[in-house]
């Protein structure tokens, strides 16, 4: 049983070269990395192929956003057996060596959607950036949690952070990917949704670990893109909204979580005025949807 983990590359091609080498050191067997129609060179992605005899770089015509390239590479993963490990991986990081080996582990134990702890911040004191989270519908809100669990065995959670989660073929198969009318953010929560709308078992395992360059992903500038506060704001409505009122998530039993994103906004050093348009855009659009 083979793990074979997909990346999608947008403008982070030197994360990617450091991901990929802590995924072997984990024991990863095959690596396919997804570029989506990203500014890096041939030179860079060649860099990316000739990391390992097992990393395959397709290069897309366009930027389908982080679900649709996901499931691309799958599509492009070749003949992968039903009981074989997929693992999502965010090209900003980097695995501990035994990682790999305890998500299979609780794989294998009847969970069926498995995610490491994930660290950020300083190397050398590191702080939890996901030990876990829960979903709530009726605010709109994916909450990550931040606290280690006490528990050492794999711990149930009701949302698994696309970071980096780990399935079987058969249960990504079994859900049909990613959505793709996302583009970016929120395919992770509306994952786990309907993984439990399926009854499946959903658990973040702390003796698997991995490190977390956050916001590396998303390119260069100062704090969070105009494109994240836009799909942040959105799509909270469209995956939500699908089990819940729209407009109670946003001015009513959510409207704490849609005023956080709008003052974020207007904290950010950079473009203030032209980020908190894009949550109020944002907003009208998951409306539209």
């Amino acid at each position: 049983m083979a793990v074979t983990a997909i990346i999608v590359n947008f403008n982070t091609s030197k994360d990617v070269l450091t991901c990929v080498d802590s995924l072997f050191a984990a024991g990863v067997q095959d690596v396919v990395v997804v570029d989506n129609h990203s500014n890096d060179t041939d030179q860079q992605l060649e860099a990316i192929q000739r990391s390992g005899s097992m990393v395959r770089v397709y290069r897309l015509p366009a930027n389908v956003g982080f679900g649709a390239g996901i499931n691309r590479g799958f599509a492009l993963a070749g003949d992968l057996k039903s009981e074989d490990y997929i693992w999502i991986v965010n090209p900003d990081l980097r695995v501990s060596e035994e990682s790999a080996m305890e998500l299979q582990a609780a794989l294998n134990s009847g969970w069926d959607i498995v995610s490491p702890v994930i660290f950020t911040g300083n190397k050398d004191a590191p702080r939890v950036w996901y030990a876990g989270g829960y979903m709530n519908v009726r605010k709109g809100l994916s909450q990550p949690l931040a606290d280690l669990p006490r528990n050492f065995g794999p711990v149930p959670v009701s949302f698994i952070t696309g970071a980096a989660p780990m399935l079987k073929v058969e249960t990504w198969e079994d859900l049909g990917g990613f959505r793709e009318d996302l583009f970016m953010y929120w395919e992770d929560a509306d994952l786990s949704l309907r993984a439990k709308d399926r009854g499946l078992k959903l658990a973040v395992v702390p003796a698997a670990t991995a490190w977390h360059d956050v916001g590396g992903s998303q390119g260069g500038g100062s704090g969070k893109s105009k494109l994240y506060y836009y799909y942040m704001s959105r799509n909270r409505l469209v995956v939500c909204g699908e089990r819940h009122s729209r407009f109670r998530i946003a001015f009513v039993d959510g409207v704490r979580i849609s005023l956080r994103l709008l003052a974020a906004s207007l904290r950010e050093k950079e473009s203030k005025l032209s980020k908190a348009s894009a949550v109020l855009v944002g907003m009208l659009a998951g409306f539209l949807a």
